[in-house]
């Protein structure tokens, strides 16, 4: 179990990354505002043992790398931040 809770240790912190890099890149304040907040919450919970959350954190992965284009885009801005915070909401219960 010590090997699972490193390995979600590690994409935490992968996450806590992209989160702050999103965040940097991001021109709407709101957008910025959800991000760091999510990057908080992430900062702050426990390290799980659960192998579950490597399903959860490649999805988060996928969203984060996708979200700079979308934004630029301006399609699904909302939609994107809310599946974000949900993963991480989830993420942080196992």
């Amino acid at each position: 179990m010590k090997k699972q809770r490193d390995l979600n240790i590690e994409s935490a912190s992968k996450i806590m990354f992209l989160l702050s890099s999103v965040r940097g890149e991001c021109s709407d304040m709101a957008a910025k505002r959800r991000l760091r907040a999510s990057e908080e919450k992430l900062a702050v919970a426990a390290p799980s043992d659960s192998a579950e959350i490597a399903y959860i954190d490649e999805e988060l992965i996928k969203r984060l790398t996708e979200f700079t284009a979308i934004a630029e885009k301006g399609v699904l801005t909302e939609r994107y931040l809310d599946r974000i915070e949900e993963l991480l909401a989830r993420r942080r219960t196992l």
